[in-house]
């Protein structure tokens, strides 16, 4: 007998992006091994740690940059309403 899900987004997202996903990876490793070659296989493990904590400085600067921009709408989404709301009365 069949489970009914309690999480029907998660499921759908499983099933719709994860292969997706695994198929951006893919074309990420590919060009990597073209790029690199085996390098990254031989790379001693300190250089890899310090390797991926520059990548998560990357992904929390990105993400600080976006959350600016999505302040600046979100500011500009606020003047319209204001505006929109003084017409309207």
């Amino acid at each position: 007998m069949k489970r009914k899900t309690k999480n029907p987004i998660s499921d759908r997202m499983i099933k719709d992006e994860w292969p997706k996903f695994v198929d951006k990876l893919s074309g990420r490793l590919a060009k990597g091994k073209i790029e690199y070659g085996d390098k990254s296989f031989s790379k001693e493990p300190l250089e890899l740690v310090r390797e991926i904590q520059q990548e998560c400085l990357d992904i929390t600067g990105w993400g600080f940059v976006l959350y600016c921009r999505l302040s600046a709408i979100e500011v500009a989404l606020t003047d319209v309403m204001k505006q929109t709301l003084h017409d309207n009365a």
